[in-house]
């Protein structure tokens, strides 16, 4: 009997199907457009599998953006002198109504399930069941969690309310019944969709264990249905842990008719093509492992809390090892190409040479760079010293970015660090505090002179002058805008009126080329903007959010 197998045995079948049910309801904090995510492209508009009617409905599609100017985000106000009107209850979105019917007859499909929110593949089994009348677990109110998803009805109908203001936005619909393909659609600022479902195939990947015992989970990349939302919201968020019947058996429902390519460790095994209906087994090899050992040289390796991180090229994914006191390291990874990492206890990461392990054996590591002590003074706009979160240097060239940390030297706005030379973006908590500073000697004088940039959004006009809509951005310097860690680090949550489409950030002082980008109940975007130096306290640009 597998882990999972007795858990589910010692917790009883009726309590587990309802956490199953709240987890697949619940909102996940990074979801939202496939294009947020860093590497996805997300591509807006209507995808096959949803016909869409006119008329002024919510908002949800993509939208690409192009914009003028930015700057790291900080701290969210209302604009100076404008007031916002008060919003009415019930009008940031309007809710959607719509059919669901099966895509071979045309029938309509009576307890299909249709959410805002990706399910969870692997729970969807449990979740079907409890949404089925013909079975005793069955249990229509636990979908009904206000504006996240709903039950079609006999005739195959829908109707789901409008998001709460302060959720995630939301601008993809999906849709999955039982024995049926999970669907994603973009309805944009359509009132009513029809979505047809497909007939599912089932996909189960068996993978034995290694001979030392350690056990893989496979992964599934879609190559139709091409949408990038399916495989971003759905496919990549799989339980590792998810087990099918035998220990080594990993169950794929609720598929979408299509080419598919089966993983391990990353790297393609395999190559299927799904039919409608189709049940398909597939096995893999016993998965390899790297045995990687080796020693990092110098006196931070073997300083207390050091460890390595090595990052896969392929996924980003890191791992972390301890490093012993002598700064010896003894791992098993994934076969792959990895960058190595020196991490400290206080968060600082520095790069080393070689950059890259990639073959089993003793590794021999070293820092690629030399570092000098430095004193660091922060200075606040009013000439006082600075106070806040605490202090980091990260690295605008190299790749990977070295992270430095800086520690209090003792008095108010004054730190130390050992830093190499180069240029940084000094960053307090989620806030870019100087988009670029150069540390080439003993001491760096910080002095922050933020601005105020106001961002004109600009709106379909479909719109109505009562709603409003969610958005989820990030603004960083054009070279850390690719880099997920800051990306997920400087989120800032905005509400944008229609009758008074403009938000206000405040960003670091000086100019430059930053990248505002993020999602929105409108989609995805991204907008390359550049700030002026110099001139007024106020940075005025035009954000456009019409496809």
């Amino acid at each position: 009997m597998s882990r999972r197998q007795a858990v589910l045995a010692a917790t009883g079948g009726a309590v587990v199907v309802g956490l199953l049910v709240i987890a697949a309801l619940w909102p996940r904090p990074r979801t939202g457009d496939a294009g947020a995510r860093p590497g996805a492209h997300p591509r807006d508009g209507e995808r096959g599998g949803a016909s869409l009617a006119s008329g002024p409905a919510r908002s949800g599609g993509g939208a690409a953006t192009t914009g003028p100017a930015a700057t790291p985000a900080a701290v969210v106000r209302p604009a100076a002198g404008r007031p916002r009107p008060p919003l009415p209850e019930g009008t940031s979105l309007r809710g959607l109504r719509g059919v669901v019917r099966d895509g071979a007859t045309g029938e309509p499909i009576a307890g299909a399930w249709v959410s805002w929110r990706a399910p969870r593949l692997e729970m969807l089994g449990a979740v079907l069941a409890a949404a089925d009348p013909a079975t005793p677990r069955f249990r229509p109110e636990r979908f009904s969690s206000p504006g996240f998803g709903a039950l079609t009805d006999a005739a195959g109908r829908f109707v789901l309310s409008r998001l709460p203001d302060d959720a995630d936005p939301a601008s993809l619909l999906w849709a999955v019944a039982a024995d049926h393909a999970v669907v994603v659609t973009r309805p944009g600022l359509a009132a009513e969709v029809a979505i047809e479902l497909q007939r599912a195939a089932t996909l189960t990947v068996s993978v034995p264990p290694s001979p030392d015992g350690w056990e893989a989970s496979p992964g599934l990349v879609a190559s139709a249905p091409s949408d990038p939302a399916y495989q971003t919201e759905l496919l990549d968020r799989l339980d590792p842990d998810a087990e099918g019947p035998q220990r080594d058996e990993h169950v794929f429902p609720c598929l979408a008719p299509g080419a598919y390519e089966v993983t391990l460790h990353g790297e393609v095994r395999l190559a299927v093509s799904l039919a409608p209906g189709e049940e398909r087994r597939v096995a893999l090899d016993p998965p390899a492992r790297l045995h990687v050992t080796g020693i990092v040289i110098g006196a931070e390796a073997r300083a207390r809390g050091a460890r390595l991180v090595l990052r896969d090229r392929a996924s980003g994914a890191r791992k972390t090892i301890r490093l012993d006191a002598e700064g010896r390291f003894d791992a098993r990874l994934r076969p792959g190409r990895y960058t190595p990492l020196l991490g400290a206890s206080d968060g600082s990461e520095r790069r080393l040479d070689p950059n890259e392990i990639a073959a089993a054996g003793e590794h021999r590591l070293q820092p690629a760079t030399t570092t000098a002590p430095i004193a660091v003074h922060v200075e606040a706009a009013d000439g006082q010293p600075w106070s806040g979160p605490a202090l980091v240097l990260v690295a605008l060239e190299g790749e990977p970015a070295e992270r430095f940390a800086l520690a209090s030297a003792g008095a108010p706005g004054a730190f130390q660090a050992r830093v190499s030379p180069g240029r940084y973006a000094l960053l307090a908590g989620r806030d870019v505090l100087a988009a670029s500073v150069d540390v080439a000697e003993a001491t760096l004088v910080v002095r922050l002179a933020p601005r105020s940039l106001h961002i004109a959004w600009t709106l379909p006009p479909e719109l109505a002058s009562d709603e409003s809509l969610r958005a989820v951005v990030t603004l960083l310097p054009e070279s850390l805008g690719d880099r997920p860690e800051l990306q997920e680090q400087g989120e800032r949550r905005l509400l944008i009126a229609v009758a008074d489409p403009v938000s206000v950030l405040e960003v670091p002082g000086g100019g430059g080329r930053f990248v505002l980008a993020g999602r929105t109940d409108l989609g995805a975007f991204r907008a390359a903007i550049e700030v002026p130096s110099g001139g007024a306290d106020e940075v005025a640009v035009t954000v456009s959010l019409i496809r």
